[in-house]
């Protein structure tokens, strides 16, 4: 609980920056004026629902709090002339954090960060004028980093790592603008190098290698625009030659 009420502190204190929560005296409130705007500040019913904020000119402005039917507080939003501008958190209704995100313009921008229900924390992302970009972080249950991935405007781009929950990199991903590019690499659950391929615009081109666990040879190959071409070579766990057959675009000769 001391956790929670830490958070929220320094919660409002961020809010501070990107309109002021307003507690007017009870009486002033839902007012409209001779056009029929909705100005100052509003406690509206969704259901059992309460929600409080301040219109100018009918749109929302400064700091929205919304309630769970149990008057936990559900989101803080912030506006700007009905548009999002800084900081939305969600919580749950038993007051835990499930997400906080920035907004610059009606369009995410910056970062965001998603949590499980016990407020521990499960993803991390980063976005420019609504497209994620940059470094995103995915996290097992038990804080344990799941995936590493970097985006620009919108698409996987450069590196892309997978991890079990020991920590061990069970896949490295290449990608070039949301298509695989280049070296990718599975891994057994030890380390040790389980496949390694290349691809160009999202197709298999080039060698083709699977291994053992122990490090040998278990089959090679070519591609050709993801096709299966030429020689492609079976080994025994011995390394001996266990068989071979021979393709041209991807069928068997």
């Amino acid at each position: 609980m001391k956790k929670l009420k830490m958070m929220l502190v320094l919660l409002f204190a961020a809010l501070a920056g990107y309109g002021q929560i307003v507690m007017p005296d009870d009486t002033i409130k839902n007012q409209t004026n001779e056009q029929g705007l909705k100005q100052g500040y509003w406690e509206e019913m969704v259901g059992r629902a309460k929600t409080i904020g301040t219109y100018v000119d009918n749109k929302k402005h400064g700091t929205w709090i919304f309630y769970h039917p149990n008057d936990v507080i559900q989101s803080i939003q912030t506006y700007n002339m009905g548009k999002k501008e800084g900081l939305f958190v969600e919580i749950d209704n038993r007051g835990y954090y499930t997400s906080e995100v920035y907004y610059k313009n009606d369009a995410l921008h910056g970062p965001t960060r998603t949590f499980d229900r016990g407020s521990r924390l499960i993803l991390e992302e980063n976005y420019r004028n609504g497209l994620q970009q940059g470094l995103r972080k995915a996290y097992y249950n038990t804080g344990q980093l799941q995936e590493e991935s970097f985006f620009d405007k919108g698409l996987k781009d450069g590196s892309s790592k997978w991890y079990t929950q020991d920590g061990n990199l069970i896949a490295e991903y290449n990608y070039r603008q949301g298509e695989f590019e280049g070296i990718q690499k599975t891994f057994y659950d030890d380390g040790a190098l389980m496949t390694e391929e290349t691809y160009s615009h999202n197709l298999r081109q080039g060698p083709f290698r699977e291994y053992y666990q122990d490090g040998t040879l278990k089959t090679e190959g070519d591609y050709d625009n993801n096709l299966k071409l030429g020689i492609w070579k079976e080994y025994n766990p011995d390394g001996t030659l266990a068989g071979q057959v021979k393709f041209r675009k991807g069928v068997e000769k």
